[in-house]
């Protein structure tokens, strides 16, 4: 069966279904969603070596002093 025709069943069953059976499903996917791993806030650290590529062809010192010199 295809996907858009399984979504659309589930959509007209959830649209049949009474208040509180709504508001169980929907507890019942967020915590579903919440075991999964699904994140939103992330940690600082996840950003840890994030762009070094940029950086291995660079003299740094060398940058460092380039940049130091142009704040006079």
């Amino acid at each position: 069966m295809n996907q858009i025709v399984d979504r659309q069943n589930i959509l007209r069953g959830i649209d049949e279904l009474g208040y509180k059976d709504k508001l169980f499903l929907l507890s019942y996917i967020a915590k579903n969603l919440q075991k999964s791993g699904f994140k939103t806030h992330h940690q600082l650290t996840e950003l840890k070596g994030l762009g070094k590529e940029i950086w291995q062809k660079c003299d740094v010192e060398n940058y460092v002093q380039n940049e130091r010199a142009s704040w006079d």
